[in-house]
């Protein structure tokens, strides 16, 4: 549920910020969004304001809307938007505070048009010509992006 959308291209401050440990992205298979708890990393980030109200049932029923983590636990989204550093442009990211890594989900890249395509060491994505619009190396078990310009809203 998204209601009570506010806010728009708001600076990040430091108490918004949650301790994602790097700028890394994680291109994920079984990932269903774009998602991080970094909000230093969003270029434009819209803020999802929770409604208020007066009773508990009514909290509940317009409550924020979560995204499940691997561990099967439950965070709130509390924005959405695009993520513009100098190797990464990705548009409808969400912010999820407290998730531990910053994740590009492979079936949101496909659903835009582009393949993904893994090897042994490597990730390539390419738009919906052939040309490669972004890379990954793998580190540790995990497909590192080294960049990404996806240019579609």
């Amino acid at each position: 549920m998204m209601d009570g959308m506010a806010g728009g291209g708001n600076p990040p401050s430091a108490a918004d910020n949650n301790s994602v440990a790097t700028e890394v992205f994680i291109v994920d298979s079984g990932a269903s969004v774009h998602a991080t708890g970094d909000r230093r990393v969003f270029s434009h980030l819209s803020v999802i304001v929770q409604p208020e109200s007066s009773t508990a049932a009514t909290r509940r029923s317009r409550s924020r809307a979560h995204v499940r983590v691997a561990n099967g636990s439950e965070l709130p989204i509390h924005g959405f938007g695009t993520v513009r550093r100098d190797h990464i442009t990705l548009h409808g990211v969400l912010f999820v505070p407290g998730l531990s890594k910053n994740i590009v989900s492979v079936p949101k890249l496909t659903e835009r048009g582009y393949t993904v395509e893994f090897t042994h060491t490597r990730c390539f994505i390419r738009d919906a010509y052939g040309a490669t619009a972004g890379q990954a190396s793998l580190v540790n078990g995990l497909y590192e992006l080294d960049f990404l310009q996806d240019p579609r809203d």
